[in-house]
C-alpha cells in the first residue's frame, strides 16, 4: 500500500488489507473512499467487511466504485459527495490507485489546468497523461461559469482542514514496511509510502 498525496485533502492508492486499516488510521486519515467494484478482484475484501474494519478504527467509509480510468458523471458525483461529506484527510482506493487518481484529477479540473495536474500526478507516481483529452473537455465544462459546474477537489469542505499526519507514530506500531514521510514537493498535504 502506497498512499500518493494528490490534493490537500486526498491520498489514493490500492486497497488496503484490513490490517492495513489500521495503519491508515493510526497515520492520521480520518476517512476511506473504496472506489474497488465489489466481486471485480476476488482475493479483496468486499466492501461491507472494509466498512466493518474501517468503522472499527474510527474511520469515515463510503463504497463509490469506478469502474474505469475515465469514470461517468454518476461515478464522479459519488466521489465529489462523499469528499464533502468525509472527514478530512481521506485515503481513496481501488485496484491500483489508477482509477481514483484519475477521478480526482477531473474533479481538480474545476480549478486547475490539466498540464498542471498531469505534472502534479507525475509527483505523486500517477502517469494520467493518457487522459489528457478527457481531462481538457472536463475542464471546459467545469470551468467557473460553465453551466454544471462543480465544486473544485482543494475547496469541496472548507471546513475541513487537512489533519497533519506526518507525526511520530508510535514505537510499538508495526508498520510492515510503510513509513510516513514529509510532504511531496507541489502539493501541500501529507504523503505516506513504502
Amino acid at each position: 500500500m502506497k498512499p500518493s498525496v494528490v490534493s490537500d485533502i486526498l491520498a489514493v492508492g490500492e486497497v488496503p488489507s484490513p490490517e492495513q486499516l489500521e495503519i491508515l488510521a493510526k497515520a492520521g486519515f480520518k476517512s476511506v473512499i473504496n472506489c474497488q467494484p465489489d466481486g471485480e478482484v476476488e482475493r479483496f475484501a468486499p466492501s461491507a467487511a472494509l466498512k466493518a474494519e474501517a468503522a472499527r478504527h474510527g474511520l469515515g467509509y463510503v463504497y463509490a466504485p469506478i469502474e474505469s480510468r475515465t469514470p461517468s458523471d454518476e461515478e464522479l458525483a459519488a466521489l465529489q459527495q462523499a469528499l464533502g461529506h468525509l472527514p478530512s484527510p481521506v485515503y481513496a482506493f481501488c485496484y491500483s490507485g489508477a482509477r481514483s487518481a484519475a477521478a480526482a484529477a477531473f474533479l481538480q479540473t474545476s480549478t486547475a489546468e490539466p498540464e498542471q495536474i498531469i505534472k502534479e500526478y507525475a509527483v505523486a507516481g500517477f502517469d494520467i497523461s493518457g487522459l489528457k483529452p478527457w481531462l481538457d473537455d472536463e475542464r471546459k465544462r467545469r470551468a467557473p461559469g460553465a453551466a454544471n459546474a462543480g465544486a473544485a477537489l482543494s475547496s469541496v469542505a472548507p471546513a475541513m482542514a487537512p489533519a497533519p499526519i506526518a507525526a511520530p507514530l508510535p514505537a510499538s506500531l508495526d508498520l510492515k514496511g510503510i513509513v510516513v514521510l514529509p510532504r511531496a514537493a507541489g502539493f501541500s498535504g501529507f504523503a505516506v509510502a513504502g
